[in-house]
Parts: C-alpha cells; structure tokens; sequence
C-alpha cells in the first residue's frame, strides 16, 4: 500500500529551506555511505528552531546517524540500499528537476509509509547533494560545505570556516554490537590481533577501484610482517591465495550477525588498528571518526575535496588525477595549508603497493611513538 500526501518540499537551492523556521522537517537522504558521513558534519549549520527526522530505504545506511545530535533516525526495516523503485515508487514520488520549494503531491510506500506519521511533519528536504569536484574555491572546497553555505542561509556568517568542521555523528557503536563484534573478532583472529580495515572497491566510479593482485600484495606484506596481524575487507572477490584464517571479508564475518552495516563499522573502527581504502564510504567514515590512522588511495579525484583535514592520514594520488589538472581547480588551489590532506602524488595511474606499505609504516611508527610517551 503507498499513502499519498501533500506536503511542502524543498531542495537545496534558491535559500528558501535556509528561511524556514519551528519547522518539523523530514530530510530524505537517498545517497551513499560517505554522503550520510559528511551529513554529520552539515547537520549543526542548519536553523536550531526546527526539529529534524532522516530516512531512506536503506537501514543500513541509514544507522550511521544513529546517535547524531540533532536528528531522529527513521528506520523503514528494510536493510537493503533501494531507491524505492521496487516498491512501486522512485524517491517518494518526487522529481527533484520539479522541486519548487512549495507544496507537492508525495507518495510514501510501504517501507516508509509504515514509520511515517505525516501528521509529524511540516517540510521534506530532498537535496541531490552536488558534486562540485573541486570546481569551488575556498571556503567551499567539499561537497558539504557547499552543501552548508547552501542549506545554512544568513548562519553561514557566524560560521569559522578556517579549521576543521565538526562532525556530529557518533562513531561509537552500541555497547550490545561492540560486545558482539569484539567476541567475533576475538573468535576469529585472537586478543592481540593488529587489524588492517581494506576497502579496495570504488561503487561510483570504476577508476577508483585498485586492483586485486595489488590488495593481494599488500595483504600478504601485513600479515608475513607481524603474526598477530589481521584483515578485514570490505570486498568479497577471491584474492587467489592461500586461506588464511587471518583473512575474512565483511560480509563472511557479519553474516551470522544482525547488527546494521554502519554500526558493524564503527565497532571495527573502534578495534582496528589502521584503515587503507579508495574514496568511498568506509574511507569517509575512518577520516571523520578520527580514531585510526587511515591511508587513502585516489585515483580518480583529489583528497582535498571531500573531508575535513585530519592530521593521522596520509594520501596518495595517482597520475591520472594529476593529468586531469585537478590540483588547479579552484578547491585545490584556494585552501589554505593548514586545511590541506597529508598526499603526494604517484609516477603512475595505480597507485603502487609499495607506496602504500611507505606510509602505512610511517603513521603506524608514529602511533607506536605516541604510545610510548603516553604514561
């Protein structure tokens, strides 16, 4: 059954969601991992006097702001990513080129019509969230800060811009899930396990995905230089070498369990002992909850484009990024050092494993000396 109701509905331009006031307002977020990341970091910019609720076909995902300040998660009981489309309506109904910042027809399937009171709400957000790619200079050089000097109106004023922006998601997992995925980790790989988190697969951009013999190289270099190491992948390929006990993909591991993907993920966070991954969402999540180091391999964009700095990361860019000129779009240009990603750039358009292995051992060396000073 699909409930239609007619209810205001608002994107991101013209600032007229900027105006709104003692508004309840329902966000519809149907984007990837690394959106609902960056979501934490544009939610404290907007109006205070509202009071704010998120979903999407998608519990998965939608579990990462589980916890958030300032927003109430709607879950649908739907795990699986979907934009509605196989329960009879796209994206609620709504084109978003027709978004007028005015009243409009919604409709609301199933999924979400069964956690939805539309009594509750006054307003629908539904931004298509731009990728500018760099095209903006400073202060808007990510997707969320145009995203915030679009959405946040006369407030961006008041906003210091020149640090770091603030994440408001909570990157810790629930006591239940964390005592769950600690005795799984435990089971599978011992106490003292040192755990590399690697997500190899770029899902919107096929030229962001390195390749397997090059995740097959460094999982064999982790796990000969220490025995207590381990690997948790993000991808499910065959890697084509021999079965390792200290290997296991996501999926393997969480497939006895029923917690959420995104609360799976800051359980690992929070008992990994480094992240290496291309751009995608469990990179973007590892750089905002700021608890590992994390190694970031780019190949098909810039690193200066995306997350706020954070000095426990080290990036590296392969050539073809370079011959696309996109250290001279304006976002790369304009932000000041202070703001910038720890990269360099390779001599080739796959970024080497040797590479990789190179600033794996320096932030690692740099953990370790920091625990040696600590009392």
């Amino acid at each position: 059954m699909t409930r239609r109701i007619r209810v205001r509905v608002f994107d991101e331009r013209n600032g007229a969601f900027a105006g709104l006031r003692d508004t309840r307002v329902l966000i519809y977020w149907p984007h990837g991992l690394g959106d609902f990341v960056h979501l934490g970091t544009i939610l404290p910019f907007l109006e205070p006097s509202n009071t704010y609720a998120i979903t999407r076909i998608g519990d998965d995902f939608l579990s990462m702001l589980d916890g958030a300040q300032g927003i109430r998660v709607l879950y649908t009981g739907v795990r699986e990513i979907d934009d509605g489309a196989k329960f009879g309506v796209k994206h609620l109904g709504i084109d978003f080129k027709h978004i007028r910042n005015q009243a409009m027809d919604v409709m609301l399937p199933d999924p979400i019509s069964t956690v939805i009171d539309p009594s509750e709400f006054d307003a629908i957000l539904y931004t298509d969230y731009p990728e500018p790619t760099g095209r903006f200079g400073f202060p808007l050089f990510s997707k969320a800060r145009v995203a915030i000097d679009a959405l946040a109106g006369d407030r961006v004023d008041s906003i210091d811009w020149n640090n770091p922006l603030k994440n408001v998601i909570s990157f810790q997992a629930s006591v239940e899930v964390q005592a769950r995925i600690d005795e799984k980790l435990c089971k599978q790989f011992g106490a003292d396990a040192r755990i590399m988190l690697l997500g190899t697969g770029g899902h919107t951009e096929p030229r962001k995905t390195w390749p397997a013999d090059y995740e097959r190289e460094l999982i064999s270099r982790w796990l000969r230089s220490d025995p207590c190491n381990a690997v948790v992948r993000f991808q499910d390929h065959a890697l084509g070498i021999r079965e390792d006990a200290r290997i296991i993909s996501l999926r393997a591991f969480c497939s006895a369990d029923n917690a959420l993907f995104s609360e799976v993920l800051k359980a690992l966070l929070a008992r990994a002992k480094i992240y290496v991954g291309v751009p995608a969402g469990p990179l973007h999540a590892a750089m905002n909850a700021r608890i590992i180091p994390v190694v970031g391999i780019w190949q098909a964009h810039h690193p200066d484009w995306y997350d706020e700095y954070f000095a426990n990361s080290r990036h590296l860019v392969g050539r073809w990024v370079a011959t696309m000129g996109f250290e001279y779009r304006l976002a790369t240009k304009t932000k000041p050092k202070h703001l910038r990603q720890s990269y360099r750039y390779v001599t080739s358009d796959i970024v080497p494993v040797d590479d990789v292995w190179r600033e794996m051992q320096t932030l690692l060396d740099a953990e370790l000396l920091v625990d040696m000073k600590s009392p």
